[in-house]
């Protein structure tokens, strides 16, 4: 992953000429802002239907007997939804905190970027547990006051995801300029966002489950 904001703004300038222009990308905190929050739109995208940006991680909860907490907002890389917990144990269940009685223990309930121990479920020993937390993740967030030199973490093979967004707003920051440009910049996006999307969820093939999951993913049980 080697391509920068620089990259980016550069490559949607050069689609076409009206975007040459230094009052459409010359305010570099705009463009960091926009670029971020492209980036975290389609991290969320993916970790809806698939799971190939993911990573996993062991974390420490908090010391108790009971009611034990693992927070998560400080991971790297960060967290955009969790997939599955594991205790050196067992799998630990997900259920809603108005309802934790909707699966067998152990479980956790999540509330904002923390995950609660129901009980004493985790470990009948008090102290510490260490939890294995796979997960899709999120991008690095990008810094707004820093430079256009900074890094982004979605590989360089879909960057041009975010180029054609940024040439998208360019073209309709760009008051007068034909609407059909930002138009086919749409459409373009669109059709690459579904191909990029079908390309990560076919790369281990379709899954197999014995049970019909409450989040449908692709390629599961019916």
């Amino acid at each position: 992953m080697s391509t920068t904001i620089a990259d980016v703004i550069a490559r949607a300038t050069g689609m076409s000429v009206s975007n040459n222009t230094t009052d459409l990308t010359g305010n570099a905190s705009e463009m960091i802002a926009a670029v971020a929050a492209w980036e975290r739109d389609i991290f969320r995208a993916a970790a809806a239907l698939s799971r190939f940006f993911g990573a996993s991680q062991t974390v420490t909860s908090t010391s108790g007997s009971a009611n034990r907490t693992l927070n998560l907002a400080g991971l790297v890389p960060p967290v955009e939804r969790v997939v599955a917990v594991n205790s050196p144990t067992a799998v630990v269940h997900r259920v809603d905190f108005e309802d934790v009685a909707a699966e067998l223990p152990p479980r956790f309930y999540a509330f904002a970027t923390s995950l609660y121990e129901v009980g004493s479920e985790w470990s009948a020993t008090a102290g510490t547990v260490d939890l294995s937390v796979w997960y899709a993740m999120a991008p690095t967030p990008l810094d707004p006051t820093g430079n256009t030199g900074q890094t982004l973490t979605l590989p360089d093979e879909y960057t041009d995801l975010i180029v054609l967004r940024l040439a998208h707003y360019l073209a309709v920051k760009d008051t007068g300029r034909d609407p059909l440009e930002a138009q086919s910049l749409q459409s373009s996006y669109d059709k690459r966002m579904a191909d990029v999307i079908e390309r990560l969820d076919h790369f281990a093939g379709p899954a197999r489950r014995r049970f019909l999951s409450p989040e449908r993913l692709p390629g599961g049980s019916e």
